[in-house]
C-alpha cells in the first residue's frame, strides 16, 4: 500500500504538475470539493478550467465543518 499523502501535499504537487502543462498566456482556475470522513479525504467533485486570459483575483476560500 503507498503512502497516505496530505491534502495539503496533493494540492502542492498538482499545482506543480499544472505549472508543465499550461502554457503563457494561459490560466488555470481549479475548485474542488473534498469529503473528509475522520481522518480519511475524499475527492467528491472537481472543476478545472484553462484560459486563454490572466487569471482572475483570487478570492479562495475553505471551509470546514468538522
Amino acid at each position: 500500500m503507498g503512502a497516505i499523502l496530505s491534502d495539503d501535499l496533493f494540492k502542492t504537487r498538482f499545482l506543480q504538475a499544472a505549472e508543465d502543462w499550461v502554457c503563457d498566456p494561459y490560466s488555470i482556475d481549479i475548485r474542488y470539493l473534498i469529503w473528509k470522513d475522520g481522518n480519511q479525504s475524499y475527492l467528491r467533485e472537481a472543476l478545472i478550467g484553462l484560459s486563454p486570459l490572466p487569471a482572475p483575483r483570487d478570492m479562495s476560500f475553505h471551509v470546514d465543518t468538522s
